[in-house]
């Protein structure tokens, strides 16, 4: 036989054998980094939990009982278990709670404003027909609607007793919802269907006429929130949200067909992300992440969004740190979470 053809012939045997070890492990690393990459638990939950937010370390759920939870989180763990409900309610509020550390702030569905800080539990305003909250780093924006055709946003300090409310917004034909960002307030004005038409005095004099006004499209509005009736301005008409929800420079919601967004400044609306339900939405710098029929997905503001984990169903909730997106896994009935 010729020696230089067997050699040749066990060269490529071996050749084959080290391909197939290398793709072999190729497999056993990859499988590996898909776990490690992929979902883990961080917490049991009970069945019907809402994953609410994340605020200064801190996660914040709601169990179907309208109990309140908390548990601090290290590197996407907790540090600490067992965990007691925080706050034990009669029912639950019709908006979402707001979160600042220690402090959450609540609409009790009576009326109020709640603050329930470590030092008290307090009312901190009360009006007839309370609607929405918003938070920032220094105040409470709450919206009423106790008046017809003239809902309003007032703005209270976030302390424990922050005296009176100062008027920042008034003249909303019906209030839906209302957030903040570093300059601006945005609210949802549902507008009139119909037009509304009776007996009007005239300016200062005693002249009455009868008068009808046109209806008014649906809109998102936004002014400046740092002075009191700041001039108002149109982002979008024919605005077919609830909710407002702020990104850095766009602002998204759950629209005919699924997710929209609009730029802060105005313009055309646009769909970018087809789905049936939202059941979460984060944002951090300039990221947003949604929990939506069919899994968690990501963007960066303003740019396409993508699958960052596929579920069979809505998430329940969906929170954010620096370094993982949390969200209620409604299959195992456990928090868990994933590396953005």
């Amino acid at each position: 036989m010729d020696r230089s053809a067997t050699e040749q012939t066990r060269a490529r045997a071996r050749a084959i054998a080290l391909a197939a070890v290398g793709a072999g492990l190729c497999f056993v690393i990859g499988v590996a980094w898909w776990l490690r990459s992929g979902p883990s638990p961080v917490l049991a939950v009970a069945p019907g939990t809402r994953l609410l937010a994340m605020s200064h370390g801190r996660l914040y759920w709601l169990e179907r009982t309208c109990t309140l939870w908390r548990a601090e989180i290290d590197d996407g763990r907790v540090t600490a278990e067992p965990l007691e409900p925080i706050l034990r309610r009669r029912e639950c509020t019709p908006d979402d709670p707001r979160f600042d550390s220690d402090v959450i702030y609540e609409l009790s569905g009576l009326g109020q404003v709640v603050r329930d800080s470590p030092r008290q539990r307090s009312t901190v305003l009360e009006r007839n027909l309370l609607y929405a909250l918003a938070l920032d780093s220094r105040y409470l924006y709450a919206g009423n609607c106790a008046q017809a055709d003239n809902c309003q946003i007032e703005r209270l300090p976030a302390e424990d007793n922050p005296g009176d409310p100062l008027l920042i917004q008034a003249g909303i034909h019906a209030l839906a919802n209302i957030e903040v960002d570093q300059t601006e307030i945005f609210w949802v004005d549902r507008g009139r269907h119909k037009p509304i038409c009776g007996n009007e005095t005239i300016g200062d004099s005693n002249v009455v006429e009868y008068r009808c006004h046109d209806p008014v499209p649906p809109r998102l509005m936004a002014a400046k929130k740092d002075e009191p009736r700041a001039t108002e301005r149109v982002v979008l008409t024919d605005f077919d949200g609830r909710r407002p929800l702020l990104g850095a420079r766009h602002v998204y919601w759950l629209g005919a067909g699924g997710v929209h967004r609009v730029a802060k400044a105005g313009g055309a609306s646009q769909l970018v992300l087809p789905t049936r339900a939202l059941s979460g939405f984060a944002a951090d710098g300039n990221d947003v992440f949604f929990a939506a029929d069919g899994g968690i997905f990501r963007a960066r503001d303003g740019e396409a969004v993508r699958p960052l984990h596929r579920t069979a169903g809505p998430p329940r909730g969906l929170a954010v740190d620096a370094d993982f997106v949390y969200w209620i896994d409604t299959d195992r009935n456990a928090l868990v979470r994933q590396r953005r």
